[in-house]
This record gives structure tokens, sequence and C-alpha cells, in this order.
């Protein structure tokens, strides 16, 4: 143990302060599960900014899984966070929002006069297989019928949702193509190529 802790700390000086997806971790079980789509979760992603003058965060939800705790709790994309257990979100307790076992989040709600407190939800964790496949439909529209595919990952082990979701397409013959990669982090080259063959 010690030793991995000199080689976290000594490793720690090849991070870019400048670089949001420069990350170090201790925990490699975590970020091989990661990898595949193995995650303990509150399954929803989250962007977060900063209140002007203030040193308080917010968090918004980009999106949901399906069957998830902040799917169970309630949560949808656009929902404001603006609250942990309570207490505004700040420095100390930002990483809860993703790393905690249990969690209280207040929603907020926005006016032009400002930001009032929204419902209070509570959520625990638990570990998900995350498909990154999470939304595909078609949309007809001025004689097309568009197809449209969320894929949240670059995760091998899912190529047979995409598989799905294309077959799906097919069957509908799909006129257009709309691939939402938004907010894909990345992963696996292998699950890039498979989605563009």
């Amino acid at each position: 143990d010690l030793n991995i802790s000199v080689l976290f700390y000594k490793n720690k000086k090849l991070l870019f302060s400048e670089d949001k997806w420069s990350s170090i971790t201790s925990d490699a079980q975590k970020t091989s599960n990661s990898l595949v789509g193995k995650e303990v979760t509150f399954g929803y992603s989250l962007v977060r900014g900063r209140f002007t003058n203030t040193q308080n965060y917010f968090a918004i939800v980009e999106y949901v899984y399906p069957g998830s705790p902040a799917d169970v709790a309630g949560l949808n994309r656009g929902d404001f966070i603006v609250q942990i257990d309570g207490q505004s979100i700040t420095d100390s307790n930002l990483r809860k929002l993703t790393d905690a076992e249990n969690l209280t989040i207040t929603t907020g709600i926005y006016s032009p006069s400002g930001i009032s407190a929204g419902n209070t939800v509570s959520m625990t964790s638990r570990e998900m297989d995350l498909d990154p496949v999470l939304i595909y439909k078609t949309i007809v529209t001025e004689g097309h019928t568009i197809g449209y595919l969320f894929y949240a990952h670059f995760i091998t082990d899912y190529n047979s949702s995409l598989q799905q979701a294309f077959q799906f397409f097919k069957d509908k013959n799909i006129t257009d193509l709309v691939v939402d990669l938004r907010y894909n982090p990345g992963g696996y080259i292998s699950a890039a190529q498979f989605l563009s063959s």
C-alpha cells in the first residue's frame, strides 16, 4: 500500500491543471469497470458550473439512465441541482454528486428574480450496467424518416445494442441519421469502429 501511495503521489505531477480531462486514480478496478459500463452510480450525467461572484456551484442533469436511482427519484434532463444534504454546493462537497453512497439533493427553480429551492430527493447509489445506447427512435418530418441515436460512451461490450438500434433503423427505412455524441467522453476505438461500420 505504501508503494502505491508514493507512486500515486509522484504521478500527480503528470497532471496538467488546464486540461479538464487530465486525471489520476488509485482505483484501477473502478476505472476498468467504467470502461465496460459497470459503475456504482446514481445513474445520471451532470455538467457543473459556478454561480457568478460566489464560491458556490450548481449542476445540471444532462441525461438519466432508465431505472437508475436518479430516474426513480424523478430527476430529468435539464433539472438544476443547487444543494447537497441541505447545504450549498462548494469545493468541499462537490464530489458527493457522483461519489457518495447516499445523497439528498435539492433542485433549483430559475425565475427572472433569482433561484429558489425546488424539490428535495434522496438517492442511494448502486452498481449498474450502463448501456451507452440510451435512445434510438425515428422522427418523421417533411417526407424524411430521420433516425436518432444517442450514444453515451464507446463501450465494446454493448455493440449488440448498436446492432439492435441499426436494425431498428433499417426496419423503419430511415432516410437520414443523427448520431448524438454530445456527452460521449470517448472509450474504446473498437467500439467507435463498430459504430462507423
